[in-house]
């Protein structure tokens, strides 16, 4: 056996050391959104994933994600992913390193937050401004044409941040640095 032979089996072994880490993040802030009184919509983390064999670049999921909502705001659709690389439609480039996304769309009062929900939306951060700036981005009048995008969104508004995923090491961190300042954002809505 070579050396690349040994360091190809050892790379998919850390692909999925990485994958059961994640998912342990991920089942931690669903724990936390529920102590909350927040509902994760479903148990799905990844989308537009590729089984072609001519389609290779989705074979691989480049975000993962978890949408909420909670009944005394039916208007609010809150997310949290991770940006594991660029965007793979090339609608952003440039990440440096994987980011823990979280934010929430306000619907129009009438609307259901889930019935035209895209799971691309929990890649807004990635869409809206600079990757390594990790600030808080807030939706300002003219945001959808700023996105030029023929698509109609139907939420009216959005905030959401990102911190570098390698800054949270354990579920604590998780709480007080997305978790809480998502739903003090949440509150001012």
């Amino acid at each position: 056996m070579n050396q690349d032979g040994r360091e190809i089996t050892k790379m998919f072994r850390q692909m999925t050391l990485l994958s059961e880490q994640l998912s342990v993040l991920l089942v931690t802030a669903d724990d936390l959104m529920k102590r909350n009184q927040w509902e994760k919509y479903s148990n799905t983390v990844t989308a537009y994933i590729s089984q072609h064999v001519q389609v290779p670049k989705y074979w691989n999921p480049n975000f993962l994600f978890r949408f909420f909502t909670n009944k005394d705001n039916p208007h609010i659709l809150a997310f949290i992913s991770v940006l594991l690389d660029d965007d793979v439609d090339g609608e952003y480039r440039g990440l440096e390193e994987p980011l823990l996304t979280t934010g929430y769309f306000k619907y129009p009062g009438d609307k259901s937050t889930t019935e035209n929900l895209e799971y691309y939306y929990a890649k807004w951060y990635g869409y809206y401004g600079d990757l390594h700036d990790h600030k808080l981005r807030v939706s300002e009048p003219g945001w959808k044409e700023k996105l030029k995008k023929s698509e109609e969104y139907p939420f009216d508004s959005f905030v959401c941040f990102a911190r570098p995923l390698v800054a949270l090491t354990s579920g604590k961190d998780l709480d007080e640095i997305i978790i809480k300042v998502l739903l003090s954002e949440i509150r001012k809505a």
